[in-house]
């Protein structure tokens, strides 16, 4: 499968801006994991985000996958990846303004 379904706003606003859609699978690179996430949450950093206030300090480019921290489980190492392998059970606070963990998928 080469996309993913994930919770994605297109243009900053409210809660009407968070809409289900497909997005590209994302591939790990040297170094990076893919993780298959199952949990995630919404705090206050997310909603400024889709509500734009922090587009003066952060380069965001839309359509963003809001969320940045989330658990689940290691599916592929990137090249050069030795710390985790596959079915490793894993958590993060991805980094900013990387692919967001908010979908099914994280790199």
């Amino acid at each position: 499968m080469d996309h993913l379904r994930a919770a994605r706003i297109h243009a900053y606003g409210g809660d009407d801006v968070l809409v289900l859609k497909d997005a590209p699978r994302p591939t790990p690179g040297p170094g990076q994991v893919l993780i298959r996430v199952i949990a995630t949450s919404v705090n206050p950093f997310d909603c400024a985000a889709h509500a734009g206030v922090l587009s003066t300090y952060f380069d965001y480019s839309l359509p963003l996958i809001p969320g940045t921290d989330g658990s689940g489980t290691v599916e592929k190492v990137g090249p050069g990846g030795t710390a985790w392998a596959p079915g490793d059970a894993v958590y993060l606070r991805a980094g900013i303004p990387r692919w967001w963990p908010m979908r099914l998928q994280a790199v």
